[in-house]
């Protein structure tokens, strides 16, 4: 795992912009300079996230934002206020739970009807929510009680 003192002689982080800087220069493989003092540091994946290498490892730049301005791995999911998975401003990054960073998660690019959580089943129109993932039956299970005790209130049967 990356130390933070490394971390922080490699990259400068700016809270304002969310970018990454190379502090150093980088040498690739065939021993050509691949960044310099002041590049932009990391790439953005397929899937929107900034990702940068340190070390032949790649990290999320929002869990390293996280680690450069806490001084401590985040112990959860770090999720984008806005929405934006390229958003690495430090006032758009928070701590969030499985089911916190899907509720504030976009709509599918796969989804065909336009509206978030809707599908088509059995020829009538339903809504999902999904209230997140777990390690173990027991959490999952307390996931489900509160969930249901709140929509179903006294009728919930969460036995």
């Amino acid at each position: 795992m990356l130390a933070l003192d490394r971390l922080k002689a490699v990259l400068d982080y700016d809270r304002e912009t969310g970018f990454f800087r190379w502090k150093i220069s980088k040498v690739g493989w065939r021993g050509k300079y691949i960044a310099f003092p002041g590049q932009l540091a990391g790439y953005k994946d397929r899937d929107g996230y900034w990702q940068i290498i340190i070390d032949g490892h790649s990290y999320p730049a929002h869990r390293l934002a996280w680690f450069y301005v806490k001084g401590v791995w985040p112990a959860s999911r770090i999720d984008h206020h806005d929405g934006d998975k390229s958003n690495n401003q430090w006032v758009n990054l928070r701590p969030a739970t499985a089911s916190q960073n899907s509720a504030n998660s976009r709509r599918s690019r796969t989804n065909k009807t336009g509206f978030k959580g809707v599908h088509l089943s059995g020829g009538v129109w339903k809504f999902t929510i999904t209230s997140g993932m777990y390690a173990t039956p027991e959490e999952a299970h307390e996931g489900y009680r509160r969930v249901a005790e709140f929509i179903h209130r006294e009728f919930a049967n969460t036995g």
